[in-house]
């Protein structure tokens, strides 16, 4: 983390987030990927199943906590550094 703040801009950061809003990488989408292609596998062999029934299912509530604590902390971040490279 060192590294990145001493690095990124605040502005910089916004990008990666508001592109990570728009197509998100990690996990999550590669759940998706799996899920969208195990689905298509199944449908081919005569199966009625969604993407949503292969994909693994997490406590919402608690992936949802976890979110908004990480939002409130970049928040957090951005407004204490204002637009400047962090020292």
């Amino acid at each position: 983390m060192r590294e990145l703040s001493d690095r990124l801009t605040v502005h910089e950061l916004a990008g990666w987030y508001a592109l990570w809003e728009l197509d998100p990488w990690g996990e999550t989408r590669a759940d998706i990927r799996a899920g969208i292609n195990g689905a298509a596998v199944c449908r081919a062999m005569g199966a009625k199943v969604s993407p949503h029934d292969l994909m693994p299912q997490f406590d919402r509530q608690e992936q949802q906590h976890d979110q908004a604590l990480g939002l409130a902390a970049w928040k957090a971040w951005v407004a204490a550094h204002n637009g400047q490279r962090a020292i």
